[in-house]
């Protein structure tokens, strides 16, 4: 009798999902972000993804960051951050029709792969060890001052923002600039989920202005064509009486 077959194992979700469901690695945001959304909203979906795919920028973010994880807490941890966005962004897209991706059946499809990710470890090989380095002089031990500033605006720009509070109110209050918001969140992402989150959230804010500028822009063209348009018909009307 030949030795069972060993389950397959993988050191992150997006691995164990293409594998589970067959798809290449290059499919792997769009084979999730439509298998995990609301029921019966794969149809009104489509259009959107076709010709319009930025809006969808929250659902790929994190379907991306959840690619990265290895653990379940890290996947709770970016499910929590998915709820916190669906509370900011209260589009009539998102919040009356459900044309995003569900955080319970993305809990559900991990649950389903689960025994087959093994997040790797990392092995402290200092463990147990007494290690002791004499500061430089001049070079205060400790977490700097500017450090720690950094790490509570941070921790105050996330809470405010997933309160509701207006992006311009929690930049006037951190003091920082937009962009310096971002570069300051993406460094504590490394470290933090809810920093990665706060980086993209700020991302796609900005990403959707753009689009609305362009929006306002292509508006405003064609009110001045469908203006222009009526006065001709005017003149026409007059030379033809």
């Amino acid at each position: 009798m030949s030795a069972a077959t060993p389950a397959p194992k993988f050191d992150n979700f997006r691995d164990a999902f293409c594998h589970a469901y067959k798809c290449r690695p290059d499919r792997y945001e769009s084979r999730l972000f439509f298998k995990s959304l609301f029921a019966l909203r794969g149809l009104p979906a489509l259009p959107i993804w076709w010709f319009n795919r930025a809006l969808f920028a929250v659902d790929l973010d994190v379907i991306n960051n959840l690619g990265r994880t290895g653990s379940s807490a890290e996947f709770a941890n970016i499910l929590r951050d998915l709820e916190s966005a669906n509370h900011i962004e209260r589009s009539i897209r998102r919040g009356l029709m459900k044309i995003r991706i569900n955080p319970e059946k993305l809990q559900m499809i991990r649950e389903d792969i689960d025994s087959w990710i093994v997040p790797q470890v990392v092995v402290n090989v200092l463990e147990g060890a007494k290690v002791t380095v004499d500061p430089a002089p001049g070079i205060p031990t400790g977490p700097s001052r500017a450090a720690s500033t950094s790490s509570r605006r941070l921790r105050e720009a996330h809470r405010d923002l997933t309160a509701g509070r207006p992006l311009a109110e929690v930049l006037a209050q951190s003091q920082l600039t937009e962009d310096e918001l971002i570069a300051e969140a993406g460094d504590a992402g490394e470290r933090a989920p809810e920093m990665r989150w706060l980086c993209d959230h700020l991302k796609h804010l900005q990403r959707l202005r753009v689009v609305e500028e362009e929006h306002e822009k292509l508006r405003r063209v064609l009110a001045a064509q469908a203006h222009e348009l009526l006065e001709l018909r005017e003149k026409v009307g007059q030379k033809g009486s």
